[in-house]
């Protein structure tokens, strides 16, 4: 198997960069928050349940009525989408329901 000189030396220089711009991150240094994995989970619930999320939501139940209203979709399965967009935005609220807990954190 032959190497091709330019090829190895892009992958070398790609090492390099790749090295330092990890290392050079904010959360490789050691950041100031003190829990960076219950922070990116908080930010991946934000965008689940944000407005966005909602919008998209109520397209989504648009759709599946106007669905089942022209005989496309069955029954179950647009009371199982409206079931899972129901879930979707009320399981922070049955977490907090749960747990007994106040809201701490990002829920």
């Amino acid at each position: 198997m032959q190497y091709n000189k330019g090829n190895l030396a892009l992958r070398v220089l790609m090492f390099i960069f790749l090295s330092f711009w990890i290392a050079s991150s904010a959360n490789a240094m050691g950041s100031t928050a003190s829990d960076i994995i219950g922070n990116n989970l908080c930010t991946l619930v934000k965008n689940l349940t944000g407005s966005t999320a909602k919008a998209i939501g109520v397209l989504a139940m648009i759709l599946v009525s106007f669905g089942v209203m022209t005989g496309k979709v069955n029954t179950w399965t647009a009371m199982s989408t409206v079931i899972g967009i129901f879930v979707l935005f009320g399981a922070s609220s049955l977490v907090l329901y749960i747990s007994g807990s106040s809201t701490t954190g990002c829920v």
